[in-house]
């Protein structure tokens, strides 16, 4: 819920406040539509294999993509050379 209010208060939602209930909660900001269709092939992958779900997105831009993994509970790292 944290994350969501941080989103809420940066203008980055719609509107709602709990991850798990998507017809509440819009973000404006949606993953590249590969990593949408391909995470839970991925995240079956890691978890059979006993891997921890963490990402280092280089190049993250928004961050939409991270922001996304993030509320889908993967551990990440984002970084970007534009400060903007």
């Amino acid at each position: 819920k944290n994350v969501w209010r941080y989103l809420k208060n940066k203008g980055l939602t719609a509107y709602g406040l709990d991850p798990n209930a998507e017809k509440n909660c819009k973000v404006i900001f949606t993953p590249l539509p590969f990593l949408k269709s391909a995470i839970e092939l991925i995240e079956k992958s890691l978890h059979e294999k006993n891997i921890d779900l963490t990402c280092f997105d280089i190049g993250c831009g928004s961050g939409r993509d991270s922001v996304w993994l993030a509320l889908r509970n993967w551990k990440l790292t984002a970084i970007d050379s534009n400060i903007n």
